[in-house]
């Protein structure tokens, strides 16, 4: 994808001081979520804007839309749980009346 653009001699690839700021740029990318693409168009901008402003305004907006997916999806898991424990439950009780003979 173009992200590192290490140093080549022969097969050797050399990786200076902004190779590895880029790569763990990547890394803490992909681990909050976003893609390849994403990160690059980040990276981008900021190649494109030495005051950061640009960047810095893309990475909140794009930071806001994750954490908006991500309060989403704890609010999935939370109503799944709980229908989990209901249903936890609710076979609970049914086995109890089965092992008292109720049933």
């Amino acid at each position: 994808m173009g992200l590192l653009t290490p140093e080549r001699r022969g097969t050797q690839r050399f990786y200076q001081e902004r190779d590895r700021v880029r790569l763990q740029l990547i890394l803490r990318g992909r681990r909050l979520g976003f893609g390849l693409r994403d990160i690059r168009e980040m990276m981008d901008l900021y190649d494109a804007d030495p005051t950061e402003v640009t960047q810095l305004q893309d990475v909140i907006r794009r930071g806001d839309a994750k954490l908006g997916e991500l309060q989403s999806q704890v609010e999935e898991l939370q109503t799944i749980m709980a229908e989990m424990l209901e249903l936890r439950a609710t076979m609970q009780r049914r086995l109890n009346r089965i092992l008292q003979g109720e049933e």
